[in-house]
């Protein structure tokens, strides 16, 4: 008899096969997953919920700062590259920045970026959405 199935027998739990016993482990991984899912949720709002209100203070700090967006993305060193004399003229109309990572698919965020009156376009707010997959990233939805 094969080792392991000797230690599912001793303990009182016998299999009348390996997959059986395979199947077993696997919904006890399968409750597991979903007991630390459960867990992995709690922990981060509650991390979110502490660190809110230091972040919107930070918020209106920035917002007293004259073209700080502008400037933080165009010393950014991978964004910089990719920016033009025009992106920085309509930078300078950015007032505000928020990410937001949502859940579903995995590794998918949402940027919102406010501005304020413009002559480049009528919107106030413009949401770019990314998905981050092992090849980086790319956009797959903007309003």
């Amino acid at each position: 008899m094969q080792p392991q199935l000797a230690q599912h027998r001793r303990s009182g739990t016998s299999f009348r096969s390996p997959l059986e016993a395979l199947e077993a482990v696997q919904l006890q991984l399968r409750a597991l997953k979903a007991r630390d899912h459960r867990a992995y949720c709690r922990l981060r709002r509650q991390i979110h919920q502490r660190r809110q209100p230091h972040l919107e203070h930070r918020k209106n700090i920035i917002q007293l700062i004259p073209g700080f967006w502008a400037k933080a993305i165009l010393t950014h060193p991978l964004l910089s590259a990719l920016m033009g004399d025009q992106d920085e003229d309509v930078l300078s109309y950015m007032t505000h920045l928020e990410v937001q990572e949502l859940s579903q698919p995995r590794h998918h965020c949402q940027l919102k970026f406010f501005f304020r009156s413009n002559p480049y376009f009528l919107n106030e707010v413009i949401k770019k959405e990314y998905h981050v997959n092992l090849a980086g990233s790319r956009a797959f939805h903007s309003t």
